[in-house]
């Protein structure tokens, strides 16, 4: 039994960090924003630009991480696209006069930054991340 459960750990260890477990990522929003859940759809249309304002009619801005595992599990996850794919995307948006790419940033702390200062904000962070002044967004 202790040999499985060795063998086990060793395998889940070798994986990719890009197989990490949904949970991982956190949505977070503005104090201001008065929804609590979103589905999986509505963080997709907020992030490919088809959703543009919240229920109550305030402008969404939303951000995105940079080149980091949890942006790259939050695109393939919520947004059913791969790094790259997101920025052909919002490349093409910018080309064709349909949108503005969302800001970016470097790390959790400036995503939280900017998200508790900016009214109407949505991002996400990765789950280890010290969240505060930010509302969780639950996501089904």
């Amino acid at each position: 039994m202790r040999i499985k459960l060795f063998l086990l750990a060793i395998v889940l260890l070798a994986l990719p960090p890009s197989l990490a477990a949904a949970g991982d990522v956190v949505v977070i929003a503005n104090p201001s924003v008065a929804t609590s859940s979103l589905s999986k759809q509505d963080v997709s249309n907020i992030y490919q630009g088809k959703k543009s304002t919240w229920d109550d009619g305030s402008k969404i801005v939303f951000v995105v991480l940079k080149g980091s595992a949890a942006h790259e599990q939050f695109l393939t996850e919520y947004v059913g696209k791969n790094d790259s794919q997101f920025d052909t995307f919002w490349k093409k948006q910018v080309f064709t006069g349909k949108g503005t790419p969302p800001q970016a940033f470097d790390s959790d702390e400036a995503m939280i930054d900017f998200v508790a200062k900016t009214a109407g904000a949505i991002g996400y962070v990765s789950a280890t991340a010290k969240v505060a002044n930010v509302k969780t967004i639950t996501v089904q």
